[in-house]
């Protein structure tokens, strides 16, 4: 890898990894042209409102339709 420079133009590719029950990986790539700068990965849980005043959020089930998207289904 090496560093990318004022004025470059970066190209930002990110893909899904996987996707589990409550949450799926992203991992990304940012070149210059054909050289590649950098790599990086965040892991999302995807939650939901809390049910009542004071819960915490908590990981819930990625509803299918969006696990199928985010699969490329």
């Amino acid at each position: 890898m090496s560093p990318a420079r004022y004025g470059d133009v970066l190209t930002i590719r990110s893909k899904v990894a996987w996707v589990r029950e409550k949450t799926f990986r992203m991992e990304h790539e940012i070149s210059v042209g054909s050289r590649l700068c950098s790599t990086g990965f965040e892991v999302r849980a995807w939650v939901g409102r809390p049910k009542s005043p004071g819960e915490t959020l908590h990981a819930r089930p990625i509803p299918e339709e969006v696990a199928g998207r985010l699969r490329g289904r």
